[in-house]
């Protein structure tokens, strides 16, 4: 069985991503406001600015507005990898404490990365 490391949505890239489209389009955020039949235009600039992602029907809506699939929308967050704080410890350590520092070293990441997903449920947890 293969590792496939767990997929991420970065809500500030996404942001960018959704700006470029709608300029792309020749929308402007009441354009969009309009289409999606808000009040106020706060739910777009959150989305632009990445402080929230659109629920999953206004994704669909979106995409369709924009023209654009689903996951052309959405951008991965690339995980970022210690590997350069990781290789002075190897250095410093011999074969079976190496291990068990690079051992460690994952696991920071895992707890940030943790952190991270904590973070993206609160999110979505406001939103509703």
């Amino acid at each position: 069985m293969s590792l496939v490391s767990f997929p991420v949505i970065d809500p500030a890239a996404t942001g960018r991503n959704i700006m470029r489209l709608r300029l792309e389009q020749g929308l402007t955020v009441r354009d969009i406001q309009v289409f999606f039949g808000f009040e106020e235009p706060q739910a777009i600039y959150k989305w632009q600015s990445g402080k929230s992602l659109p629920t999953v029907d206004n994704l669909y809506a979106l995409s369709a507005l924009l023209d654009v699939r689903m996951d052309e929308i959405l951008v991965a967050a690339k995980p970022e990898l210690k590997i350069a704080e990781i290789e002075p410890q190897a250095e410093a350590c011999g074969s079976i404490i190496f291990i068990v520092c690079f051992v460690g070293a994952v696991i920071e990441l895992l707890v940030e990365f943790d952190d991270s997903i904590v973070n993206w449920r609160n999110t979505q947890n406001s939103r509703k």
